[in-house]
């Protein structure tokens, strides 16, 4: 899906600021794109100057820190051609960064993969596929790439990216539920060998392969995700995957209900 006119910040995957109609470019210092980040986390809200002294500058003096600020906004708004201060504003005891709704990547990304979750979560595949794809879409690589070692923007990648994988899940139930099995059983195992301890990922790539005439594959994928969870964890697989083994080692079909739970939450055996 492409992305709309209204967007101008992208964090799903390097921080870039869109800069004219369909021109985009990237931060060019490491600190300005750090501070970008920081503001971005909580757009149209003040991050007090202490909070970004510490967020930026843990180890610096508080008075060199908060020149640093200063030093760092002034250089930041140059690179976002914001001459007057109207995109980033001064408050008395830090600084706003105001943007319009929409002007977020991760912000669009989320309206549609609530929508998505919504569709399936009514009993509407088709409808919920789309809008799962067009969430994943936008993406184009892990959230803030190019921002590391900041702990406010760690935190908030790490919610983007589990968001991520849960449009995943989504998009693959609701792809299942329509028959386009043959479809997703690549992605689905891309996915599972990138997270491998996630047992949703491996119980719906354990369906897909079932449904694809592919038993013991399917079969195979339970067994090496309790190896590895036995491994890393020392834990044994959950219920419901347990219970979906043995339904697949049985030939029994399978609970329609484990295609339109929730996203991202458990399934009853």
């Amino acid at each position: 899906m492409g992305e709309p006119d209204e967007v101008r910040y992208r964090l799903l995957g390097t921080l870039e600021v869109r800069t004219g109609d369909d021109d985009w470019c990237g931060i060019a210092r490491a600190k300005w794109r750090g501070l970008l980040a920081v503001l971005l986390v909580t757009p149209n809200r003040v991050v007090p100057t202490e909070e970004l002294q510490r967020q930026l500058w843990p180890d610096t003096s508080r008075r060199a820190a908060r020149k640093l600020v200063q030093q760092y906004v002034g250089h930041l708004r140059r690179a976002l051609a914001d001459t007057d201060g109207a995109v980033i504003r001064t408050r008395p005891c830090g600084y706003e960064l105001r943007a319009r709704p929409g002007e977020l990547d991760a912000e669009r990304f989320l309206a549609a993969m609530g929508a998505g979750r919504r569709a399936l979560a009514l009993g509407d595949p088709v409808t919920a596929a789309r809008q799962l794809s067009g969430a994943l879409g936008i993406w184009r690589g892990t959230a803030f790439a190019d921002v590391a070692d900041i702990p406010a923007v760690t935190v908030e990648a790490a919610r983007l990216n589990e968001c991520r994988l849960i449009a995943a899940e989504g998009w693959i139930c609701a792809e299942l539920a329509t028959g386009n099995c043959d479809t997703v059983v690549p992605e689905a195992a891309a996915l599972v060998a990138a997270n491998p301890v996630r047992e949703r990922l491996s119980e719906l790539l354990m369906i897909a392969l079932y449904r694809t005439g592919r038993q013991a594959d399917a079969l195979g994928v339970f067994h090496h995700l309790r190896r590895v969870l036995r491994e890393e964890l020392g834990l044994d697989p959950g219920h419901g995957v347990q219970s979906l083994a043995r339904t697949i080692l049985r030939g029994q079909p399978v609970d329609a209900r484990r295609l339109l739970a929730a996203p991202g939450a458990p399934v009853a055996g």
